[in-house]
């Protein structure tokens, strides 16, 4: 900045720094040229100098105003020229007094200590703060692509955090949402996850999906807990367990020899065991003419793993008796050989 003055420059170099003419006496005279009256102008504006006051340099004389836009600073905030002198001078820019704040809570730093970060200013507790964010938001972010997370994104993991879409289905191999489950250190879609979790039936060994009954220590679907026989379902939800297996009641008595050896319902009444069989008290009958042994005390003869009184029995024809005696003896031999085994054994075990 300067103030033009009166010319004293030798009469051999009066040149008018604008036109290149010869300046009379009454020239303008700067550091560096001597100017007509009218030609010393501001060389951005063309106006005269406001109280004189001039900026000259390699590219002409200016004012204040045009030295200013074209070669003054501005300010670091609000990119605004900075006019006058009242300016401050900080992370090698230049700032309006009042545009130097923190960039956070937008408090004046002006003779305050702060911290240049990335480029931008802020106080030091906002500094503190915004480290203390990014720590966490570094903890929640995605341990593979490192990257925030969205709720609806979010995978967690053995502990670590992920977006679930960086991950497929074990078994479809689609890409897994935020409801995706963890089962036995495997990933599964939803669907996916019931069907491998789901218990299965003991008898078609597929997944069960609903009701289902459970029974003997194992599950089933309804319609599969049936008699191990028949294979007719419980519908009074009573069975009876033989060997592990259900039955219903009577194929469990026909099993545990608790039917009746004539008409083969459960024995009712003072049961008869005879023939290692069970019978109804009124059932244990002569098979050829009804008579009751509980009523009438006589003995009967097995035939046919049927019982007969004396008088049938003899009627049968003599081929057929002469046969169930030789079966009767072989049986008794057998019972005989038998027991002499199971006495042994017990003498062994007794020693």
């Amino acid at each position: 900045m300067a103030t033009a003055v009166a010319s004293s420059v030798d009469p051999s170099s009066r040149i008018c720094g604008v036109c290149r003419e010869k300046v009379d006496e009454d020239g303008l005279a700067t550091d560096k040229h001597i100017y007509h009256q009218d030609c010393f102008v501001c060389h951005q504006c063309l106006m005269p100098f406001p109280d004189g006051i001039y900026y000259e340099n390699d590219e002409g004389l200016f004012c204040e105003y045009d030295n200013s836009v074209l070669f003054g600073n501005r300010c670091g905030k609000c990119g605004q020229i900075i006019l006058g002198k009242t300016f401050l001078t900080a992370m090698n820019m230049t700032w309006h007094p009042e545009h130097f704040t923190c960039e956070e809570c937008g408090n004046l730093l002006a003779n305050m200590s702060f911290i240049n970060r990335n480029g931008k200013p802020y106080c030091k507790p906002c500094n503190l703060l915004l480290k203390q964010q990014e720590e966490r938001m570094r903890k929640e972010a995605c341990g593979k692509c490192k990257k925030q997370i969205a709720p609806d994104e979010l995978l967690v993991l053995k502990g670590v955090r992920y977006h679930a879409y960086h991950f497929p289905c074990t078994i479809c191999k689609t890409i897994l949402g935020s409801d995706c489950v963890e089962y036995e250190g495997k990933l599964y879609c939803p669907k996916d996850y019931e069907i491998v979790t789901a218990p299965v039936c003991y008898t078609c060994r597929r997944p069960i999906f609903g009701p289902s009954i459970t029974a003997l220590g194992r599950q089933f679907h309804t319609e599969h807990f049936v008699c191990f026989k028949c294979e007719k379902r419980f519908d009074d939800s009573m069975f009876y367990e033989y060997q592990n297996k259900p039955y219903c009641i009577i194929h469990y008595n026909e099993l545990t020899q608790s039917n009746c050896g004539r008409c083969k319902h459960p024995a009712s009444g003072k049961v008869v065991t005879a023939m290692n069989k069970k019978w109804c008290e009124n059932h244990f009958t002569c098979f050829g003419c009804d008579l009751n042994f509980n009523t009438q005390q006589v003995a009967y003869f097995e035939w046919d793993l049927k019982p007969m009184c004396k008088n049938c029995y003899f009627n049968l024809p003599s081929s057929v008796k002469k046969n169930i005696e030789k079966y009767d003896q072989i049986d008794k031999k057998v019972k005989k050989k038998i027991e002499e085994q199971a006495k042994k054994e017990a003498k062994k075990e007794g020693k």
